[in-house]
């Protein structure tokens, strides 16, 4: 804060002594000499004034927090010293500050290189890191204050392309966990050379090219089919199954009929005469049927009603009314001749007293305003001091006190905020998943000073999104993608455990880690779907080849009945004859009922209608049930 002291005085008046009438003529030169003289003082104040104003300014610095200072000397160069957070004190213009940020920062990078086998792979990788504060002196001689930009592109780079060529395609997605590793580990070492340390160094992306990727996405296809593949032949192994079970059931049913039916002809003569009464029943009905459409049509209209509505809005502007100060100055009277000079040196000291009252009184509401501050619910405030930095203590929520100017309160939100995260990476068997990572998360309440310091209020833009697509990445690269989907709350399990370990170094809680989303490739979700459904079609092969077991059992059942029942009747119609003409009498009736209850006159054939009952009818009934060949309809 820059203020330059002001004179507040106005221009010292001077009463110089005028010569009264002698004849002494070096009165005015005296006057004007002294006027000179007088005027020289003042301007050397002034000048003293501002260059001690110009020093005490420039004299002393405030290094924030989460920051350190080096000092660059005009004469002697560098100062070896660091000088932490808070005022520190250097001489102005000779020394010069030079303040570096040492809270944790993230650099990416994405690069194009070869694997093993020669497969062009794209890498990301994102770091996180901040200077060694024992060394920022050594750190702006050799690199200066964009050390980062300097240096690390390039050993990322390095670094990222030399572990790449050590490993096939297929094992860059399969050992992703290890990859990163050893990445962290040679790039840490480079860095160490350069006095920089690494907090987390994480793979946020790793593709292939598009003719790899989809003969990678062909090949899951494929697996796919041949797992369909399985389960067809599973279902056609059951259809058979349910083939062979029916027709044997059916064979068996035949066998017992037709040797039932064979022991006893009698039942084929009254199954005959039941056909024979079912096909001229039929027939008359056929001849005489009528058949009526009606269609119905309800048309329905309706016609739309119009609603307006109107609505007026009523604006208010209020002005505030400001009242002017005013100030009442004494005024000389009289006849003296001083007297309208002490009435003015009277006006300029009531002026003082009073511009005295309203800095003072200005100073104390500034002072009463900024001493106080409120911490909301839910909220928590760590203080910067100028002299002294950040101090160590937190303060809770409520009205708290600070030194106006010299205190600045940081004021954290400590309730559990979400984040979310969605990133294409691979499985173990190549198949490229996109998966969806969302973390609910809140900062540590006893380490507040400390992620200030490190990391600033922004912490969970700094950190979360790399550890968060690292430990995404590195789990799904476990997993087969059926395992995936059938151990996926294993997986979760799973994220939400590393990811955790890795937070709480950075004094970060995780509340909840959920997995939001997780797809395939459009083919390979096609050829899941459909192995799935051969998978089930097997499966209901399963419960087919139990029904059709339950329907030979009732096949072969209704067979042995029916046999029976044949055996019975076939018997029973031998040593009874007549039981043949009674049937016969009662087909007659119901042919005769349905043939007089009609109103139009036909001309049928009497014996195929079994309508004759006189003469030798009875002898060409049991020539036509035993086989022999008749007129219309019976014949076959």
């Amino acid at each position: 804060m820059a203020q330059k002291i002001k004179d507040a005085f106005q221009k010292m008046a001077q009463n110089i002594p005028k010569g009264g009438g002698g004849a002494g003529g070096g009165g005015p030169a005296r006057g004007a000499g002294a006027a000179a003289a007088a005027a020289g003082r003042a301007t050397g104040s002034l000048m003293l004034a501002g260059g001690l104003g110009y020093g005490a300014y420039n004299s002393v610095y405030t290094v924030e927090g989460g920051h350190r200072a080096v000092i660059f000397n005009r004469v002697l160069g560098m100062k070896e010293g660091v000088y932490n957070e808070g005022l520190n004190f250097n001489i102005p213009w000779f020394e010069r500050p030079i303040v570096y940020d040492i809270r944790t920062r993230p650099v990416d990078l994405q690069t194009l290189t070869g694997s093993k086998d020669l497969q062009i792979v794209t890498i990301g990788v994102r770091v996180l890191h901040k200077p060694d504060v024992n060394y920022l002196v050594w750190m702006y001689r050799h690199l200066g204050k964009n050390y980062d930009e300097r240096i690390l592109p390039s050993l990322m780079n390095e670094c990222a392309k030399s572990v790449v060529a050590r490993y096939n395609a297929n094992e860059l997605l399969t050992k992703r966990e290890e990859v990163s590793a050893v990445i962290t580990a040679e790039l840490s070492t480079r860095c160490n050379g350069f006095h920089v340390t690494l907090e987390d160094v994480s793979i946020t992306h790793l593709s292939f090219s598009p003719e790899y990727a989809k003969a990678v996405e062909r090949k899951q296809v494929s697996q796919q089919e041949a797992e369909r593949a399985k389960y067809i032949v599973l279902g056609a192994i059951q259809e058979k199954k349910t083939i062979i079970t029916k027709a044997r059931g059916e064979a068996e049913s035949a066998e017992l009929i037709g040797t039932a039916v064979n022991k006893n002809p009698g039942f084929m003569k009254l199954r005959r005469t039941i056909i024979t009464k079912a096909r001229g029943e039929a027939e008359i009905r056929t001849i005489f049927a009528i058949f009526s459409n009606q269609i119905n049509r309800n048309q329905y209209t309706s016609s739309p009603r119009s609603i307006q509505i109107k609505s007026s809005i009523m604006a208010q502007k209020f002005k505030d009314a400001f009242q002017k100060m005013a100030q009442n100055i004494p005024k000389g009277g009289g006849g003296g001749e001083g007297g309208p000079g002490r009435g003015a040196g009277a006006a300029a000291a009531a002026a003082g007293r009073a511009a005295g009252s309203l800095m003072l009184a200005g100073g104390l509401g500034y002072g009463a305003f900024n001493s106080v501050y409120t911490v909301e619910g839910g909220h928590r405030a760590v203080i910067f001091n100028r002299v002294l930095g950040m101090k160590e203590s937190v303060y809770n929520e409520g009205l708290n006190f600070n030194i106006p100017w010299f205190e600045r309160p940081i004021v954290y939100d400590i309730r559990t905020r979400p984040v979310n995260l969605q990133t294409l990476t691979g499985s173990k068997d190549l198949q490229m998943v996109t998966i969806g990572v969302r973390v609910l998360h809140k900062p540590d309440v006893n380490h507040l000073v400390w992620m200030y310091r490190h990391l600033g209020k922004n912490y969970d833009e700094r950190i979360l999104p790399s550890l968060m697509n690292e430990c995404a990445k590195s789990v799904v690269a476990r997993y087969n993608a059926n395992e995936l989907l059938t151990k996926r709350e294993e997986v979760s399990a799973l994220i939400s455990a590393e990811l955790s370990t890795r937070c709480n170094g950075f004094h970060v809680t995780l509340e909840d880690v959920s997995i939001t989303h997780l797809s395939f490739s459009p083919e390979y979700a096609k050829a899941v779907e459909r192995k799935q459904v051969s998978q089930q079609e097997a499966e209901r092969a399963k419960y087919i080849v139990l029904g059709a077991i339950q329907e030979k059992k009732t096949i072969i059942t209704k067979a042995r009945g029916e046999a029976e029942s044949a055996e019975l009747i076939g018997t029973a119609v031998n040593k009874n004859p007549g039981f043949m003409k009674l049937r016969r009498i009662d087909a007659a009736k119901d042919i005769a009922d349905i043939v007089a209850g009609s109103g139009n006159k036909i001309y049928l054939n009497a014996d195929s209608l079994l309508l004759n009952l006189l003469g030798d009818a009875d002898d060409k009934f049991e020539k036509g049930v035993g086989g022999a060949k008749v007129g219309g309809w019976l014949r076959r």
